[in-house]
């Protein structure tokens, strides 16, 4: 029963994590239309915005594969773990790398969109934003992520059954 506790309070976790990530873009788009925060200031300075932009193609473009692909050789190792907790930890720890190394160029290149008015930094936000869709959480994927062949059943518990 602990297990299960652990399970959906880890969790719960990651889904704040990931609803974080798509909230503080929405509440940031929010600032910049309302005019709480400058938009254009960058506009004309052509030498700057390309600079910027380049870096935030670098981050989209390193980040994204980066993120995700990290994230699923990890965890690999982690399905090794015979305790329940460590795995957990783990995990927990993976999925906020995860969400974290796609955050970063949402962020960015959102910023940089209002600050340049130029096209290409929004477009990386919604690359990036369609890649979060790889992280959806949930308790039915942890389990199935973490014990993919014991349909979702830890180490211990299924050793405690036999």
């Amino acid at each position: 029963m602990a297990e299960e506790q652990n399970i959906k309070r880890v969790s719960r976790r990651i889904s704040a994590w990931f609803y974080g990530v798509w909230i503080g873009s929405g509440l940031l788009v929010a600032l910049f239309e309302s005019g709480c925060l400058p938009v254009g200031s960058l506009a004309g300075e052509d030498m700057w915005v390309y600079c910027l932009q380049t870096l935030g193609v670098l981050l989209a473009l390193a980040l994204i594969p980066a993120s995700l692909k990290f994230f699923h050789v990890r965890l690999r190792r982690l399905r090794g773990l015979h305790e329940p907790e460590r795995a957990l930890q783990a995990y927990a720890r993976l999925s906020a790398l995860r969400i974290g190394g796609l955050a970063l160029p949402i962020f960015y290149n959102l910023v940089l969109y209002y600050l340049s008015l130029n096209k290409a930094p929004g477009f990386l936000v919604l690359i990036t934003l369609l890649a979060t869709i790889f992280c959806i959480p949930g308790e039915a994927r942890l389990k199935y992520e973490l014990w993919p062949d014991e349909n979702g059943v830890p180490h211990n518990q299924k050793t405690e059954e036999k």
